[in-house]
């Protein structure tokens, strides 16, 4: 379960707070999603907005994930501009889930064994 990153809109306010909390209190990742990062981006603000979310991420620990929202086959698993924010903000690895996949799976089992 991941909250989908068009929520970080910027023609939409969020209290990153309440969005941060409620995920880790219900174990769900949030999406970071290097499509919304691209110069050009039809989400405005998206920067800035995923650097208010991750902050606080980083702050309660809650987990992420990366999405390349690839609409053409050479954006496929491209995360550069995600993985530039992160290291930015020298955002943990730990909290990256799809930074491996037994930690993506030990998450997944983790959501199973509450529901």
């Amino acid at each position: 379960p991941t909250r989908r990153s068009s929520d970080l809109d910027g023609r939409f306010p969020v209290d990153y707070s309440k969005l941060v909390h409620a995920a880790k209190e219900n174990h769900v990742a949030l999406e970071v999603n290097n499509s919304s990062l691209k110069p050009g981006s039809f989400r405005p603000g998206a920067r800035d907005n995923y650097k208010k979310m991750l902050t606080l991420c980083k702050e309660f620990e809650t987990p992420i994930t990366l999405g390349s929202d690839a609409h053409v086959e050479e954006d496929i698993a491209d995360f550069a501009l995600a993985l530039e924010l992160l290291k930015e903000l020298d955002f943990p690895e730990k909290l990256v889930l799809n930074s491996s996949v037994e930690k993506l799976q030990k998450f997944i089992d983790e959501k199973k064994a509450t529901c």
